[in-house]
């Protein structure tokens, strides 16, 4: 009897220290090497100081604005610079004065 309990307990120990098929390959997972390293994004055009922004033709007058978070904005354009464009947005009772920073806009457009 006490022959089978060693017997049992040598052979527990013995599956307890090998990994499982599941265990081997997390471990493979976590300490392979990365292949493929992510791109960094390319800079952006760099402007000259002189050169103003493109839409400064269109200060004054109604734009549309998209924001690379898919956001719309409709308003007149009151200025634009490399850091940000600032739109008046008309409400009834009131007007906003709205900056958007330039990293955030996707596109600029005259309004019809």
């Amino acid at each position: 009897m006490k022959a089978a309990l060693i017997l049992l307990a040598v052979a527990a120990t013995a599956a307890a220290g090998e990994p499982t098929d599941d265990e081997a390959r997390v471990e493979q997972l976590i300490h392979r090497p990365t292949t493929t390293a992510a791109k960094p994004a390319p800079p952006a055009p760099a402007r000259s100081r002189a050169a103003p922004p493109p839409e400064t033709a269109l200060v004054g007058q109604r734009v549309r604005v998209r924001t690379t978070d898919r956001g719309f904005y409709a308003g007149t354009l009151l200025s634009a610079d490399a850091a940000q464009v600032t739109l008046r947005i008309d409400l009834p009772g009131r007007a906003l004065s709205y900056a958007l920073p330039r990293g955030g806009i996707a596109a600029i457009e005259a309004a019809p």
